[in-house]
């Protein structure tokens, strides 16, 4: 068994996937992600290592392999040549390191709810629905908290203000951040009183949300995204200073997102 730093280019990843005797399922979302970051410039030789077996057969690489073709660039990584083909089972066996290791490795407070809070916002810019099922690379969530400095404020609020849990921290956050930039008090207010439920009354776009996922909780009755739409009925509702009844508020399968 050997290891070396080598450049892996269009050519050598084709030719190395075409003599593997097997691997694992393709999953073109985790190609595309690879590639996107080797065309942004942002791949770099970080101790991870493509493995090959004695026949020279990839047994763990064949994405960044297959990415790498898909860009048409040629990276650098380590290369360990000669391994036991049984040595396959005994890989990626630790936890992977997701977008809330990569802001507490920045020193960022709240990092779990900022990261997902993150990437509601990225996909809510990008796609225009904060729960889109897409992958996102760690470097595009730092740099949306560069971009977003107030998100932290609006993170901080929310874990003050969510003990009646009525709807998810990070669904909370990314509403609560889009809304005041147009009306900081009733959007501040908004979520204060869907935590305390104090002088509501019938209608009320807050009692109508506050009423409706509370009784569904444990049922299950509501998807992110039907939830996420309701939600932004809601709060657009009360910022516009209109009512709500609770039995107008609800979601069509495959309906958009409101713009909030």
């Amino acid at each position: 068994m050997k290891s070396t730093i080598e450049k892996i280019t269009p050519r050598k990843a084709k030719a190395w996937l075409a003599i593997q005797s097997a691997n694992r399922h393709v999953t073109q979302s985790s190609v595309d992600y690879l590639a996107a970051a080797m065309t942004a410039g942002e791949w770099m030789l970080n101790g991870e290592s493509i493995k090959r077996n004695c026949d020279g057969s990839v047994i763990d690489g064949q994405h960044r392999l297959l990415a790498v073709i898909l860009s048409g660039v040629t990276i650098e990584s380590y290369v360990v040549h000669g391994l036991d083909s049984d040595a396959y089972e005994t890989i990626d066996q630790g936890r992977p390191r997701g977008h809330a290791d990569v802001l507490s490795r920045m020193g960022v407070e709240n990092y779990t709810l900022m990261a997902a809070s993150l990437r509601a916002i990225i996909c809510y810019e990008r796609y225009g629905m904060p729960v889109w099922s897409v992958k996102i690379r760690g470097t595009e969530i730092a740099e949306a908290y560069d971009s977003h400095p107030r998100l932290q404020e609006c993170a901080k609020f929310i874990r003050q203000h969510s003990r009646a849990k009525v709807l998810p921290q990070s669904l909370a956050t990314f509403l609560l951040y889009v809304s005041s930039e147009r009306k900081p008090r009733k959007a501040f207010q908004f979520f204060e009183l869907l935590n305390s439920g104090e002088g509501l009354v019938k209608d009320d776009p807050v009692h109508s949300l506050r009423e409706k996922m509370l009784r569904a909780q444990g049922a299950k009755e509501f998807g992110r995204v039907a939830r996420a739409v309701i939600a932004a009925k809601a709060l657009n509702c009360y910022l516009a200073n209109k009512p709500m009844p609770m039995k107008s508020l609800r979601y069509v399968d495959g309906e958009n997102f409101p713009k909030v």
